[in-house]
């Protein structure tokens, strides 16, 4: 029996992320998002282009929130796991957050709770 090991909760989102990885920059779709890490969907079939135990920088940014807050993050990320898909999930790839900066932390605070509130108004 496969069991979720997941110890923060997902938010499921479909936002637009920049992927580093060296000198070469890739727009890709982040499908969840919580305070350990993020998945990002590839089409079925493609090759991420990274590999499990990888590092590379995350950079969203969704401009401000309705308090002005800064919706942006830039964030080196470990590649946790690769999905090829298969029936009813999409093919992608998880990464965990590399750092634990105590600025990061409340950046991806101020993030997660714009994003539970957009789903909520959706």
């Amino acid at each position: 029996m496969d069991r979720d090991r997941r110890v923060h909760p997902r938010l499921d989102v479909m936002v637009d992320v920049s992927v580093r990885k060296g000198a070469r920059i890739t727009q890709l779709n982040a499908a969840n998002v919580s305070a350990g890490g993020m998945f990002f969907e590839v089409d079925q079939g493609a090759y991420p282009g990274v590999a499990i135990g990888e590092e590379i920088e995350v950079h969203l940014d969704m401009g401000s929130d309705r308090f002005g807050r800064p919706l942006e993050l830039r964030t080196p990320a470990e590649v946790v796991r690769i999905d090829l898909g298969g029936p009813g999930r999409r093919a992608g790839f998880a990464v965990m957050w590399a750092s634990s900066d105590p600025a990061l932390v409340h950046q991806l605070a101020v993030l997660l709770e714009y994003l539970a509130e957009r789903a909520k108004r959706a």
